[in-house]
């Protein structure tokens, strides 16, 4: 897989894809939110990929960036970033 995935074209999953994915993801965040309150300083951890953290902070869709978005974040190896465009 480490071979096949960088030559893959097109990508496994496309910006357009990654991008309902994401919205899918913010719809299940908020519902569980919603069920299931935070508590005082109480933090929810999500623990991804940095293609989909980039696909979450991103603006848009932008052709002529590598990642395929707009105005994202691309976060390191282990980085914590804090979130809350749910």
């Amino acid at each position: 897989m480490v071979e096949t995935l960088p030559k893959h074209v097109p990508r496994f999953e496309d910006c357009e894809s990654l991008l309902r994915r994401a919205d899918v993801f913010k719809d299940f965040i908020r519902e569980y939110l919603r069920v299931n309150p935070l508590q005082g300083d109480e933090k929810l951890c999500v623990v991804t990929h940095s293609q989909f953290i980039a696909t979450l902070t991103a603006e848009g869709l932008d052709e002529s960036d590598s990642k395929g978005f707009k105005g994202y974040t691309w976060a390191d190896n282990c980085q914590l970033l804090p979130y809350n465009r749910f």
